[in-house]
C-alpha cells in the first residue's frame, strides 16, 4: 500500500465498519478508533497476535496493517484498508 493509499484508508475514505460486540473480525484494517471505552482481547497487527488486553480511551486509535480484532468491550470504528 503506497503512501496516499494509506491515507486514504485511515481518513475513511475506503470505508469503516463500527464493531461493537465479543466475536473475531477479520479485516485488513490500517486503524482502528475507540468510539467509547474499550478493551481488546486479541488483536493481530502486522503479523504479530497481541494477546494482552489493549485498554482504548474514547477517540483513541491504533494505526497498522490490522488483519484480526477481538474485543472484550467496548466499540471501534475499524477502518478499511482496501477498496
Amino acid at each position: 500500500m503506497n503512501r496516499i493509499e494509506m491515507q486514504m484508508s485511515q481518513g475513511g475514505f475506503l470505508g469503516c465498519v463500527h464493531l461493537a460486540d465479543t466475536s473475531t473480525h477479520v479485516g485488513p484494517y490500517s486503524k482502528i478508533r475507540a468510539t467509547e471505552a474499550s478493551v481488546t482481547n486479541t488483536i493481530t497487527i502486522g503479523g504479530a497476535a497481541i494477546t494482552t488486553n489493549i485498554v482504548l480511551a474514547i477517540n483513541e486509535e491504533l494505526l497498522g496493517h490490522i488483519t484480526e480484532i477481538t474485543l472484550t468491550s467496548g466499540a471501534v470504528l475499524a477502518y478499511t484498508e482496501s477498496a
